[in-house]
């Protein structure tokens, strides 16, 4: 499924809700968000076990009105919610790959995530996405916010995200690359 943009103002997180998803650093974040933009909802799909320290943080930020937390949902549910997103917020303490990260930015949806791990292999900071410090609620709000004012200058960052996925991340490139190293070490 491809992004369809909307005017309203709906931001996504999909995948476990644990602590070292920065689940806590997104909700903090958020109130800065709903202080410019109150119509604003933020979406949290996924479960785990930080989902109910996340609930109580929300509910004492007096955000429980503004976030959604949805649980897990089956695939073409999810792939829906993704692309009705205006962003895609993936704020990991840590992170290997960053799974949710690619799909978002498969498809088209604009991602901003945290400057660690192998996440940067994934976003180039205001070329295919955009990159905060993690911990950072101050600054991932206002890259949020950024996002939101600066709607065009995103969504080019989005088809540059897609491009970059569609050219580099597909099952072929990564079976080839694959190959290749196996054949270096069998010669």
């Amino acid at each position: 499924m491809v992004r369809k943009k909307n005017k309203e103002y709906a931001l996504i997180f999909f995948g476990r809700i644990e602590y070292e998803k920065g689940i806590d650093v997104l909700i903090r974040a958020f109130k800065k968000v709903v202080a410019t933009y109150p119509q604003c909802m933020l979406h949290l799909v996924g479960e785990g076990n930080y989902e109910r320290t996340a609930r109580v943080l929300a509910q004492s930020l007096h955000l429980s009105g503004n976030i959604h937390f949805h649980g897990w949902k089956k695939l073409a549910d999810l792939q829906k919610m993704v692309v009705e997103s205006t962003i895609c917020v993936l704020p990991s303490r840590i992170e290997s790959f960053g799974l949710s990260i690619a799909e978002a930015m498969a498809s088209g949806v604009p991602v901003i995530s945290t400057n660690v791990a192998a996440i940067p292999e994934l976003i180039t900071h205001n070329e295919t996405g955009l990159l905060v410090p993690p911990d950072d609620p101050d600054a991932l709000g206002d890259a949020i916010l950024y996002a939101l004012r600066s709607r065009e200058k995103i969504d080019a960052m989005a088809v540059n995200a897609r491009q970059k996925i569609q050219s580099h991340f597909t099952w072929d490139k990564t079976a080839r690359a694959c190959v290749a190293i196996y054949e270096q070490y069998v010669q």
